[in-house]
């Protein structure tokens, strides 16, 4: 077709009809696995490639809106959730070092039933990949196979597309981030706090 580039050795063509898989989604994480499910349980048949991140320590937390908890649900991924990894924020307070720097905002007001879910991240990848074990139409696999659709869902170091020689600029903000696991001593009530300190020029 004119205009359009050929794709490399080793990437199907889109508009081939194939004989294995509709869809073959390369990578494994939270996105991949989840878009796999979702395919599948629409009779697509589906080829995950990509290794399943090591079950180690994760400290980390998704703040999940409630368009992706609906995502999640409608694949059997978040009521397989243990109760005590998932905690809806109802409330936002955020703060600044600025004089009136403040804004505070609620479900209530916007109209839904939470604002946000705190999602323990390592949880969320066990249910997904208990997940993908179960489902019909979806195959694991170690490597790309045939298939009508290819979706790329490698994250930041996605070797396909460097392969296809997709470039983008990465630009540093000056900001650091620290995860961390804290006890409190009362308790949140379903708000979340945000404090901001902006860097002031010296």
């Amino acid at each position: 077709m004119p205009g359009v580039p050929a794709l490399p050795a080793g990437i199907g063509s889109y508009n081939r009809v194939m004989s294995g898989f509709d869809v073959q989604v390369l990578g494994a994480g939270i996105v991949g696995r989840t878009l796999a499910l979702s395919l599948a349980r629409q009779g697509l048949r589906v080829a995950l490639q990509g290794q399943t991140p090591p079950a180690a320590e994760d400290i980390r937390a998704y703040a999940l809106n409630p368009a992706a908890v609906e995502l999640l649900r409608s694949v059997e991924v978040w009521d397989a959730l243990p109760a005590h990894t998932a905690t809806p924020v109802y409330e936002m307070a955020v703060r600044g070092d600025a004089h009136d720097a403040e804004i505070d905002f609620s479900a209530w007001q916007q109209r839904v039933g939470a604002l946000a879910w705190i999602t323990d991240a390592a949880r969320l990848e066990e249910a997904l990949a208990s997940a993908v074990r179960k489902a019909s139409h979806l195959s694991i696999v170690d490597g790309e196979v045939e298939a009508a659709l290819t979706a790329v869902c490698e994250g930041r170091a996605s070797a396909t597309r460097q392969r296809l020689g997709v470039a983008f600029e990465r630009h540093a903000y000056g900001h650091r981030a620290i995860a961390a696991r804290l006890v409190t001593d009362r308790r949140h009530g379903g708000t979340g706090a945000l404090y901001l300190v902006l860097k002031r020029a010296r």
